[in-house]
């Protein structure tokens, strides 16, 4: 049953539902230690850290993209219809 869980959330992981990942590679993990079994608990536990990896490289995108967006945001049009940065000087005046 704990692999189960943790299979479900793999497939969580790799749609991008994280959150809903989240739950079940705990389930997952939880129900692996209560049966002491060493094979299952190494299986949660590997789930448990790709979930892991998914999510920091999810965040890192995530941060890498907002950093981009945060530039796109300081290049405006002056009015000589040129774009430049908002900190500079219109090259066209």
């Amino acid at each position: 049953m704990a692999v189960s869980f943790s299979t479900i959330g793999y497939v969580f992981d790799i749609t991008g539902l994280f959150w809903l990942a989240k739950h079940y590679h705990r389930l997952g993990a939880t129900l692996a230690e209560q049966t002491q079994h060493l094979m299952t608990i190494g299986v949660a536990h590997m789930m448990l850290m790709n979930h892991q990896f998914y999510l920091a490289t999810w965040i890192l995108h995530w941060q890498m993209g907002s950093g981009a967006r945060r530039q796109v945001a300081k290049v405006v049009t002056c009015m000589c219809g040129m774009h430049h940065r908002v900190d500079g000087a219109c090259p066209g005046v």
